[in-house]
């Protein structure tokens, strides 16, 4: 392992292990290695969402850029998806283009805030003491099913996910 200029490395073949510091803490952000060459002098950030994703940014003449936004070289419209869902992870075999349907499919919280079930997709109907499975695809709710126990309805959307929604952590399992 290498430390420079305060900020601990480690190079394992094609891959780098880079710690980076944060308001106290030191977080592993994954780089390959001839990306992590190219922005080393750079000065690096973490920068938290509001959604407690966190992200590398990159200071370049002053102006602060979203490191995977850099490696893919995309356009301001675009969105990059981290594929493991892991925005510390920037390895470009971890980033593809995605719209925003396709991003959303493979956000890491779980369920809403609002849940009555703790599981994404799953709600509690009241009225007749069921669960209700949905999952959404390109802004539209598609209604998977009626079942008496959570379990059931969260097997049927994460089986769905799977098959019919690509870019979801569930079909990358």
């Amino acid at each position: 392992m290498t430390v420079r200029s305060e900020r601990r490395y480690e190079t394992i073949g094609i891959l780098t292990n880079v710690w980076i510091r944060h308001l106290g803490s030191e977080y592993l952000t994954l780089w390959d290695t001839e990306d992590w060459l190219k922005y080393k002098d750079y000065a690096l950030c973490i920068n938290p969402q509001k959604n407690s994703l966190l992200y590398v940014t990159v200071t370049i003449l002053g102006e602060q850029f979203r490191l995977h936004r850099l490696l893919i070289k995309c356009e301001p419209k675009d969105l990059v998806d981290h594929i493991d869902g892991d925005g510390l992870n920037n390895c470009k075999h971890n980033l593809r283009l995605a719209t925003n349907a396709e991003n959303m499919q493979n956000r890491t919280n779980n369920a809403n805030s609002n849940s009555t079930s703790g599981v994404r997709g799953v709600g509690f109907k009241s009225q007749t003491g069921t669960w209700t499975a949905q999952v959404k695809i390109d802004g539209k709710k598609k209604h998977l099913g009626t079942f008496k126990t959570v379990e059931e309805a969260e097997k049927i959307v994460i089986e769905y996910r799977s098959k019919h929604m690509l870019f979801s952590k569930e079909a990358r399992l």
